[in-house]
């Protein structure tokens, strides 16, 4: 036993080989993944699907009392990342994929990316129907943007950079594909681990790969998402050169673009202050465009993380209006969060007096930022905790036994 969740010797790239050999046996292939699949995944089927696996039921109590916690009143959605939420995603999943084969529609999926193989164009366009139809009775969707018919050679010329003939030369993007970026930190060789990922990147230019995909009418989904999550890897000034760039070309990198916010925030912090400036004001630019990316509420609360690590009067203007702006819980709860680490008082004292019209993620971001009140959020505290539910007496009893000048995760 490795020890590990899954396993490291089936991944992407053996998708794509399967899928490559399937497709040679058919005319049409149908290219297709689940839109915000991780946030729009039913608790009810993994609900359901828990019991038929025969979980434990205070195991499944457990997990659905914290996903119910996390979403509030929606009843879907599922943590972003961790191999926690893959196995639920999959698990919610697996239903669909039997009652397709059972339809007797011939697919791959590897996460939420689907390959389909027809032999005829009516076919693919009814088996697209078909598949639509199974993944919205879980409440599920295809994203437009990325959903494709090619034929047999579309398909192959679309993922030949990606895929590698026996005794043939591998490319750049092969030998990134085939590697595994992720790695166990508490394992006992994370060390040795992580150098050896870092020599193996370090023999790859990744900002010149990234800028060819930026360089097409559409990126490689799958192939850009491998480059842009190997940028935290890459040296600094390769890493703000890269941010730039996607953020730059962010019509092209929309069906993506969170993960373009999720990688500049991992390497944020590592860039000058100069750099770091440079790219909030592009990320406000965004938004003051209205470009259609930031239209997006999950989109708009990872872009605003990195507007949050640097503290400005045109970041706190920016992310006043984003609060004032929107309707989402989590875009406002951030802000409330980030103004309390910032220290801005006026603010939170102002904000304080909606307390009982807000949403529940609010309240709690208000409680915990009231501590930074001093006096006046003690007396406050004191006049509004009749006001508090259960649970919010515990956010506030958490806080309590901080120090003064702890700073709040987001």
């Amino acid at each position: 036993m490795s020890g590990d969740t899954f396993r490291r010797d089936i991944g992407w790239i053996d998708f794509m080989r399967r899928s490559a050999e399937i497709a040679e046996q058919h005319e049409y292939i149908v290219v297709c993944d689940i839109a915000d699949c991780y946030s729009r995944i039913s608790h009810h089927k993994i609900e359901n699907a828990l019991q038929l696996i025969g979980a434990d039921p205070k195991v499944r109590k457990s997990i659905m009392g914290y996903l119910g916690n996390l979403t509030q009143t929606r009843s879907s959605g599922l943590p972003i990342g961790g191999p926690a939420s893959r196995i639920l995603a999959e698990l919610a999943l697996v239903n669909s994929d039997i009652y397709m084969r059972s339809s007797q529609i011939n697919f791959t999926r590897y996460a939420d990316d689907y390959h389909i193989f027809c032999t005829s164009k009516h076919e693919a366009y009814a088996s697209l129907l078909n598949v639509s139809k199974i993944l919205s009775n879980d409440s599920l969707s295809l994203q437009k943007s990325k959903t494709r018919i090619l034929t047999r050679a579309e398909f192959i010329a679309v993922n030949k950079n990606v895929l590698v003939d026996a005794g043939a030369s591998v490319t750049p993007v092969q030998r990134l594909m085939s590697l595994t970026l992720r790695y166990d930190p508490y394992s006992s060789n994370a060390e040795q681990d992580y150098e050896a990922l870092k020599s193996e990147l370090n023999s790859i230019d990744i900002v010149a790969l990234l800028n060819e995909q930026l360089a097409q009418t559409r990126v490689h989904v799958a192939t850009t998402k491998k480059i842009i999550s190997a940028l935290r890897h890459v040296s600094e000034s390769a890493q703000f050169g890269a941010a730039i760039s996607m953020l730059d070309n962010m019509d092209v990198l929309y069906p993506i673009a969170s993960n373009v916010f999720i990688a500049i925030a991992s390497f944020f912090k590592n860039l000058n202050s100069q750099s770091r400036s440079q790219i909030c004001d592009r990320i406000r630019d965004l938004y003051s465009d209205k470009h259609e990316v930031l239209q997006s509420a999950a989109n708009l609360a990872f872009a605003n993380r990195i507007i949050s690590m640097e503290k400005s009067a045109l970041n706190q203007e920016h992310l006043h209006r984003c609060y004032d702006n929107s309707t989402d819980s989590i875009v406002r709860r951030d802000v409330i969060i980030t103004f309390a680490n910032w220290q801005n008082f006026a603010w939170i004292s102002m904000e304080k007096q909606k307390f009982q019209t807000l949403s529940l993620w609010e309240r709690r971001a208000l409680i915990l930022a009231s501590y930074y009140l001093n006096d006046e959020g003690k007396h406050w505290r004191g006049f509004a905790k009749d006001w508090f539910n259960p649970f919010e007496s515990i956010v506030r009893d958490w806080r309590a036994e901080k120090q003064p000048d702890f700073k709040l995760p987001l």
